[in-house]
């Protein structure tokens, strides 16, 4: 059982949810969102089949919002 908290953690480090990208990137929710469905944000949905699931999105991902010169 310890293990298994100790692989969630882990998985849990690597992943955040759309509340969390809005102030990593200093966006709204409503932006995230917006850039997942577009793609920009490498993101899919905890429950496929529900569109109403909330969003897992890679941590360590590069900011979308940052000029790429």
């Amino acid at each position: 059982m310890e293990r298994d908290k100790d692989r969630l953690k882990k998985i849990k480090a690597q992943i955040m949810s759309t509340k969390e990208a809005a102030r990593l990137w200093n966006k709204g929710e409503e932006t995230i969102k917006r850039n997942i469905r577009s793609g920009k944000i490498i993101a899919e949905r905890l429950d496929e089949n529900s569109h109403h699931s909330a969003y897992i999105i890679l941590r360590d991902q590069p900011n979308p919002f940052e000029d790429k010169k």
